[in-house]
């Protein structure tokens, strides 16, 4: 993703209800973007949903091949 677009993330990420922390905010939306206008961000997002509930187990059934 091109580092131009950091604080479009930041914001969609926003709109969505979820809380980022300001650490969080400023690492996504630099102070001088003009340096990063062409530089490209590689990586992750990871998404945890965390439930009272047991685990959904399902049974996977073989398949031949």
């Amino acid at each position: 993703m091109p580092s131009a677009n950091l604080n479009r993330l930041a914001a969609s990420v926003q709109e969505t209800g979820l809380h980022l922390s300001q650490e969080r905010l400023e690492q996504l939306m630099p102070a001088n973007e003009s340096t990063l206008k062409h530089k490209e961000l590689v990586g992750t997002l990871q998404i945890t949903f965390v439930h009272n509930e047991p685990d959904l187990l399902r049974e996977v059934p073989a398949v031949p091949g």
